[in-house]
C-alpha cells in the first residue's frame, strides 16, 4: 500500500508528531510512503519564503530528509484527468475542496491508487478517495493499524521514527 502524505501530515512529521511516528512504526515493510510534487512545492515554498535564519535552515535540513526517505509522486496524464473528474465531481456536488493544490494531491493519491493521509476533512468528498488521518490521538487504535502490526510482526523488520526510516524502496511505477 502507498500512504501519501498531504502537506500538513509531511509538516507534522518533520516536526516529529507522535500519532504519525506511530502509524509510520506500524507500517509493514511493503508499505510506502509519498509525497505529491505538489506537497513537495509547499514544503520549499514554506522554507524559502521565509528570511535566512536558524529556523529556516532546520526547516530546510527537515524537509532534505523527509524528500530523501519517501516517494515523491509527480503529476502525469492520469493525475491530470483525475484532477478533471474530481473537480467537476465537487462543483456538481456543490462541495467545493478549498485550495486548488488540494484538489491536485487528491488526483494524485487517486491516479496512483494511495490512501491519502491528511488531517483536513474536506478530502472526505472526493469520490472514492480513501482517507486516513494520522495526527488525530483517539483512545483506540486505527482500524487498519491492527493490520499493519499483524504484518509488521511477520518480519524483525522494525520501524524508527520518520527521521530514521531505513532506505526505501523507490520502485513505483509512473503513470
Amino acid at each position: 500500500m502507498i500512504y501519501l502524505w498531504d502537506t500538513n501530515i509531511a509538516s507534522a512529521a518533520m516536526a516529529e508528531n507522535s500519532q504519525v511516528a506511530m502509524h509510520v512504526a506500524a507500517l509493514a515493510p511493503t508499505d510506502d510512503l509519498a509525497i505529491a510534487s505538489i506537497t513537495r512545492g509547499e514544503i520549499l515554498y514554506g522554507a524559502v519564503r521565509l528570511l535566512p535564519s536558524k529556523r529556516r535552515s532546520e526547516i530546510e535540513t527537515k524537509a532534505a530528509t523527509l524528500f530523501s526517505q519517501v516517494l515523491c509522486l509527480p503529476v502525469t496524464e492520469a493525475v491530470a484527468d483525475a484532477y478533471a473528474d474530481i473537480k467537476a465531481a465537487l462543483e456538481k456536488a456543490g462541495r467545493p475542496i478549498g485550495k486548488e493544490n488540494d484538489l491536485w494531491i487528491a488526483a494524485v493519491a487517486c491516479a496512483y491508487g494511495c490512501v491519502l493521509v491528511s488531517a483536513q476533512t474536506s478530502f472526505s468528498y472526493v469520490p472514492e478517495l480513501q482517507v486516513e488521518n494520522w495526527t488525530q490521538a483517539t483512545d483506540s487504535e486505527p482500524a487498519n493499524m491492527q493490520t499493519r502490526k499483524r504484518r509488521a510482526a511477520t518480519t524483525d523488520h522494525r520501524r524508527k521514527p520518520l527521521m530514521l526510516i531505513p532506505e526505501r524502496s523507490k520502485g513505483i511505477e509512473l503513470l
